[in-house]
């Protein structure tokens, strides 16, 4: 019973081995040209994400700069001493002496 425990051992130790033999390790060349392929590959992925990033910055800018303007002209608007607002308030002052009578 050992003695076929051990030969079926031996035998599959046989096989790894054979494998092993078949196996050729990569050379020095090939790994560089895979890893390079690999860094070329990141290169253009990080260059897509920054250029997609700079493309959003800009325009977050620009949304800012819009709603600064926007909120300057609010506040020239809501102005009770702008002169819009004086010439409203006088119209609407004619309008209710004009329903009265």
């Amino acid at each position: 019973e050992i003695i076929n425990q051990l030969k079926e051992e031996n035998k599959k130790l046989r096989a790894e081995i054979g494998n092993l033999r078949e196996e050729k390790p990569q050379s020095v060349e090939q790994q560089l040209e895979r890893t390079m392929s690999e860094v070329q590959a990141l290169q253009r992925k990080y260059d897509s994400k920054k250029a997609s990033n700079d493309k959003k910055q800009s325009h977050l800018e620009n949304l800012g700069n819009k709603l600064m303007e926007l909120s300057v002209g609010s506040k020239l608007c809501s102005s009770e001493a702008s002169p819009e607002m004086r010439q409203i308030r006088v119209l609407e002052n004619r309008l209710d002496k004009a329903m009265i009578k």
